[in-house]
């Protein structure tokens, strides 16, 4: 049995790109990628010969294969999508910013879900001391929620 994580990637940006390429080069594997755009979903599936695709994340998180979500999305949905994650029970890296306002944040903060579900805010700086810590714990992490910034 292989101990690699499967990945749900959420976007087909160029920061979705950039985690679905470390994802592969740390040999995990992208199971599935959830995006707006049918097409440009497909297209990125296509590219990094990801299995699954679609634009549901509802459909990702109750697939039992994915062990973790990225996202990669457009901003203004990393709050409401980091949520449902924790709340399928699944571990969420989320790309900077974690929501819109200081309000969005504190509001995701104190969301009920379960309390085994890691999840991260993380710099786009992926070179950052700090990132590269809080990724290597990735597997091993408690459930506690960890904010990682080039400050940090």
């Amino acid at each position: 049995m292989s101990d690699a994580l499967r990945i749900a990637v959420v976007g087909y940006g160029q920061v979705a790109r950039l985690h679905a390429e470390i994802t592969l080069a740390e040999s995990q594997i992208l199971h599935r990628v959830v995006g707006r755009d049918p097409d440009r979903t497909a297209a990125f599936a296509k590219e990094f010969d990801i299995a699954h695709h679609g634009t549901s994340l509802d459909e990702a998180l109750t697939d039992d294969a994915v062990d973790a979500v990225i996202l990669g999305s457009p901003n203004d949905v990393h709050a409401d999508q980091a949520r449902r994650c924790i709340l399928a029970g699944k571990p969420v890296l989320v790309e900077i910013p974690l929501a819109m306002s200081a309000g969005g944040h504190t509001s995701w903060r104190t969301s009920p879900g379960p309390a085994a579900s890691p999840s991260w805010s993380r710099t786009r700086t992926a070179t950052s001391p700090a990132c590269a810590a809080s990724s290597a714990t990735w597997r091993r992490a408690p459930g506690a929620s960890t904010a990682c910034s080039p400050a940090i």
